[in-house]
């Protein structure tokens, strides 16, 4: 049995979506997974932002602006399931920040993709 409870997301969680999109579709088709896309939760100043990839590259995008649906998921390391330090927090959103406008490495998602359907 799967217990469900409503948390307070904070930096380190992780987002995954079950879009509707064709290409959302697509990847749920060849990776034979229920969801298509995850982004990682990060406060700047304790304004939440989930980073995501997307075509374009890694984006960040106002978390409050986010529909929350039961197409939805987050997860959380089980080092942080009592909480993050701000070292912890301020480690994760430098190194997770680092990362934005970082182009997205399809070649490598469909290498991947391939190898794992072995």
């Amino acid at each position: 049995m799967v217990v469900m409870e409503i948390i307070k997301v904070q930096t380190g969680d992780i987002i995954l979506f079950n879009r509707k999109r064709f290409l959302s579709k697509i990847i749920r088709l060849v990776s034979k997974c229920v969801v298509s896309h995850s982004e990682i939760l990060i406060n700047i100043w304790d304004y939440p932002i989930t980073l995501g990839a997307t075509g374009s590259g890694i984006r960040g995008t106002d978390f409050s602006k986010i529909k929350t649906t039961k197409n939805m998921i987050t997860l959380r390391h089980k080092d942080y399931i009592n909480g993050i330090s701000y070292e912890q927090e301020k480690e994760l959103a430098t190194r997770s920040c680092s990362k934005l406008g970082t182009r997205y490495d399809f070649a490598g998602l469909l290498y991947y993709q391939f190898v794992y359907q072995l």
